[in-house]
């Protein structure tokens, strides 16, 4: 069976305790699946960033990633923005 790594993307903020409840969510899952390599990515203004993340998994022989983005509001972010990150 193939390895897959699971990245939580989240936009990123400049402020640190809007972080939390991302961090919280990876904890857990993380907990429940300790099997599964689970990351949890921004798109911007914190680390690792989405691709920093595929990168270092891939570099552990990790192939093949399953990519769930955690949106609290669409915000700038839309459908189409969101495919045009991930296709680069």
């Amino acid at each position: 069976m193939t390895m897959e790594a699971h990245l939580l993307l989240a936009h990123g903020s400049r402020d640190p305790e809007w972080r939390l409840p991302f961090e919280i969510l990876a904890a857990d899952l993380k907990a429940i699946h300790p099997e599964h390599p689970i990351r949890l990515c921004y798109l911007e203004l914190w680390h690792p960033m989405l691709t920093d993340a595929i990168h270092e998994e891939y570099g552990r022989g990790i192939r093949n990633f399953r990519i769930s983005p955690l949106f609290w509001s669409r915000g700038a972010i839309s459908g189409k923005t969101f495919r045009v990150w991930l296709m680069r």
